[in-house]
């Protein structure tokens, strides 16, 4: 365990798991910068998991995503300050303009982000855009119908669950350590390293079948967790056509990626086709004036106008005979 920030005064912490140096070298190479900003700004803790939270050899042993289950414990037995705990997995990047997440969280819930409710467009339109992209970039290795449109019931049911009424990404978890610390800890238990599920044998449906049954779900705004494979889809179809390791590429992908961070508080690229690696492809927020226009925008948003009318204002030149956008 590493802990890259304490609070000040919050005891509030932001969590990830990176376990194996592929996890732990990409998420400090291209999302640490932004998170590191977040916690900064809003005095947050940060604290890294790059080992097991639980032995390898024990039976209870599963994917290490089940492990954000065990951090309350782990947390709270080696006496750390921590009152709550947002968990992110570590393809997550951060805007500048997010706010604090704790503000809008209910301690006695689990805050979650649907990845079928309330979102800025069509949940059916948003997969058959993805399923026609993938299916013409990749030369058709990728079927246009798949189980990307499986049901809820047979989701749960893949995973021998009762159906739940919604399904959350599990990338971003946000709980009171103290309140959930038993709970967690007796559903990580009761499941062994056998444990079946569609996504491999990851927590994804066992978790919202936790969450959801015992009724503690505090649904988010879509914003807290983005997903990058339905941004891309929706709004910058054009870079499912690109090649990453083009330099030229790699600046579209930057540039996309950055807008989708004006709208969107954390944007999380979930997923194991291409178009998830994205955020590998280029590092974002490598300009300063990507940072300032961020911040200026962070700074102004708190600020009372006047609309004051001051005239006509006519856009200046630049020295290069360019015109100011």
């Amino acid at each position: 365990m590493k802990i890259l920030r304490t609070p000040q005064k919050s005891a509030n912490y932001l969590a990830t798991i990176a376990i194996g140096e592929e996890y732990l070298t990409a998420f400090e190479r291209f999302a640490l910068e932004s998170w590191l900003r977040y916690v900064e700004r809003h005095d947050l803790g940060l604290v890294l998991f790059d080992t097991d939270l639980v032995s390898r050899d024990s039976p209870k042993w599963k994917k290490p995503t089940w492990q954000k289950l065990l951090i309350p414990e782990f947390v709270l037995g080696v006496g750390m300050q921590v009152n709550r705990v947002c968990y992110l997995d570590t393809d997550i990047l951060i805007s500048d303009l997010a706010p604090n997440i704790f503000v809008v969280h209910d301690p006695k819930r689990v805050g979650v982000v649907s990845v079928r409710t309330g979102l800025p467009f069509p949940h059916e339109e948003v997969l058959r855009r993805i399923a026609v992209l993938r299916h013409f970039f990749s030369r058709g290795a990728y079927p246009l119908d798949s189980g990307l449109f499986a049901s809820r019931r047979d989701l749960y049911e893949a995973a021998g669950l009762p159906v739940q009424d919604d399904e959350f990404c599990a990338g971003m978890v946000i709980f009171d350590a103290n309140r959930f610390r038993e709970l967690f800890r007796t559903f990580f238990d009761s499941f062994d390293s056998s444990v079946k599920s569609p996504t491999d044998g990851g927590d994804q449906m066992h978790l919202n079948y936790l969450i959801q049954a015992n009724g503690i779900a505090q649904w988010l705004d879509y914003r807290f967790q983005a997903l990058w494979v339905y941004e891309v889809a929706w709004n910058y179809p054009f870079l499912f056509s690109v090649d990453p390791e083009l330099p030229e590429a790699r600046e579209l992908i930057r540039v996309s990626i950055e807008a989708s961070l004006w709208k969107n508080h954390f944007l999380h690229f979930a997923g194991s086709w291409h178009e998830s690696a994205h955020w590998k492809a280029t590092k974002t927020f490598t300009q300063a004036e990507s940072i300032e226009v961020f911040g200026r925008l962070r700074d102004f948003l708190g600020v009372e106008v006047s609309g004051e009318l001051v005239g006509t204002i006519k856009p200046q030149q630049k020295s290069s005979g360019q015109k100011v956008g």
